[in-house]
């Protein structure tokens, strides 16, 4: 996948399922696979894959250490690849738990920015002002303060 040889990816992820079937509970492999189908444009695959790891999130309670060994952004990854294959609800169902996590407080301007987006996105308009205000009480950085207030004018 870092190599950009995204079929190959995908033969090496789907060999390792078929090796390990426990990695089909492996948020990051499914992640991976999902991210590999979306870069060859085959997103129907890319979204089911997405789905399957959007149900393997760590639930708040979780020890993310264990959940997600490789690396603590994934689920911000997971809800932006949802965003970017336009599946709005999924990507908000995403953001909305990635920000119960604990340790990823330095991402929650960019997941409270794309939650709200997400909700422009399906016409929910109530939603996104209300996670734009959420961003303008969380931080006291002029970017996101300014990008959170144009959308509230």
């Amino acid at each position: 996948y870092h190599q950009e040889k995204f079929p190959e990816a995908i033969n090496v992820y789907l060999w390792s399922l078929k090796l390990c079937p426990q990695n089909r509970n492996n948020l990051y492999i499914n992640y991976l696979i999902g991210a590999s189908y979306q870069k060859t444009g085959n997103i129907s695959r890319a979204r089911a894959c997405f789905e399957q790891a959007l149900h393997l999130l760590p639930k708040p309670s979780d020890k993310i250490d264990k959940v997600i060994p490789l690396s603590g952004s994934l689920p911000v990854q997971l809800g932006d690849s949802l965003y970017k294959n336009k599946d709005y609800k999924a990507a908000a169902e995403v953001y909305n738990k990635v920000l119960k996590l604990p340790g990823l407080k330095d991402m929650a301007p960019w997941m409270i920015y794309q939650l709200a987006r997400s909700y422009q996105k399906q016409g929910l308009k109530k939603e996104a002002r209300k996670a734009y205000r959420e961003l303008l009480s969380q931080t006291n950085d002029p970017f996101w303060k300014d990008l959170a207030q144009v959308w509230l004018d």
